[in-house]
């Protein structure tokens, strides 16, 4: 059902391209950042395929092809010293070949299990290129965005983040692994849905399920507040000089993709999702979610309230891919409420025209401490032996248990 979303997103910017409304998605570069996105997703599918292989001969067989490649791409020069990232693209393409043979050789009675894997392994740099045609159009229906009422809102709260962050990513090393951690939410999903795989007994919610309707969703609302984010509108050496108007204003030809901020409700699902896995993996994921966090404001990327915005967001997400309890329609509803409450009262500018630094902050906090409250709540509940069969799921999905 996802792949086959993916697809029609993918097929649907192809019809807008071929009507003259959009470059091309298809052959757009979008740049390093979309480069590496891309990348990431690759190497996502090496990770899905090495992850779901049925068998441990075959892992090590396929980890140990990985590191020969690996070592040739480096030895005949062909991966830049400062861009390791390029080796996403061969072991992504070894991890799809690995996962086509598999289903070309399984038996007739195994063949199901090795088609998910394909499909699976298929998904990360698929949804990666059909973000290209959601970006797109974002510019093409938008030439106006919001900025300077998203801006007017963190200006009452009496700080900006960016402003403050963004001498940090001057330092190259801090850069570099701030802006590759940030695009490599795909490579994040991965390592998580392989973990939920391989583990004993499924847990209460699937992390695939909460991704794609976090994604979809996201796209969408893109649209209902179109912001570029303050690097396009503001100098950040300068930000006090700057006077945007509390309407829509011209801004840059670049995607409006800020309201709400999609990496940090990624960023929360993965943390979310890492209950119940060794300390280890838990601290990583914890440093992981914290730079995709610091990237967002430090590049200039989101407004502060962008990712505030973001946690009722997560929560209605991570509440429709729940199995049904006693809190998943409260935590829907919630979810669903406080993000149209916050989409409204910044386009309308209802909370900066009259500002209130104590009303901002109070709603600010209410909405961050009672999205992860009512989270954490609804992780219990679904683990509960009171919860019934799940409402979403994906085809082929075993019953979800106990975690």
């Amino acid at each position: 059902m996802l792949l086959a979303a993916i697809v029609a997103s993918i097929a649907v910017g192809q019809a807008f391209a071929l009507a003259g409304k959009i470059e091309n998605p298809l052959l757009v570069h979008g740049g390093p950042g979309y480069a590496i996105f891309l990348l990431g997703g690759l190497f996502g599918s090496f990770v899905l395929s090495l992850g779901l292989a049925p068998s441990p001969a075959e892992r090590r067989a396929l980890l140990l092809l990985g590191l020969v490649l690996a070592m040739g791409f480096f030895a005949a020069d062909l991966v830049p010293r400062d861009a390791p990232e390029v080796l996403g693209a061969p072991l992504g393409a070894l991890g799809l070949l690995a996962a086509a043979l598999a289903v070309v050789r399984a038996p007739a009675e195994e063949r199901e299990p090795a088609l998910r894997r394909l499909m699976a392994s298929a998904l990360p740099p698929a949804f990666v290129i059909s973000t290209a045609p959601a970006l797109l159009l974002t510019m093409t229906w938008h030439p106006l965005a919001y900025d300077g009422l998203i801006r007017a809102f963190d200006v009452t709260l009496g700080v900006e983040p960016a402003m403050h962050l963004a001498p940090l990513v001057d330092f190259a090393l801090l850069a570099n692994v701030a802006i590759r951690v940030y695009l490599a939410t795909p490579v994040g999903f991965a390592v998580l849905y392989v973990a939920q795989e391989r583990a004993p007994r499924r847990p209460p919610i699937d992390v695939l399920g909460a991704f794609a309707l976090a994604s979809f969703a996201g796209f969408a609302l893109y649209n209902v507040l179109p912001v570029v984010g303050p690097r396009y509108v503001l100098d950040v050496a300068r930000p006090a000089a700057a006077s945007l108007p509390l309407g829509p204003m011209v801004v840059p030809n670049v995607p409006r993709n800020c309201m709400p901020s999609l990496h940090t409700a990624w960023a929360l699902l993965l943390f979310w999702h890492c209950r119940g896995k060794p300390l280890l993996v838990q601290i990583g994921v914890a440093l992981f979610a914290t730079i995709t966090i610091f990237s967002t404001l430090a590049f200039g990327l989101h407004y502060l309230v962008d990712l505030v915005v973001a946690v009722p967001f997560a929560l209605a997400a991570q509440a429709a891919a729940a199995p049904r309890s006693a809190l998943r329609l409260p935590a829907i509803t919630a979810g669903v409420m406080a993000t149209i409450f916050w989409l409204f009262a910044l386009r309308t500018g209802l909370l900066v025209r009259h500002p209130s630094a104590l009303l901002s902050w109070l709603l600010v906090l209410m909405t961050a401490a009672g999205g992860l409250v009512l989270e954490a709540l609804l992780w219990r509940a679904s683990r509960s032996d009171e919860v019934v069969d799940p409402s979403f799921a994906l085809p082929g999905e075993r019953q979800r248990g106990e975690a």
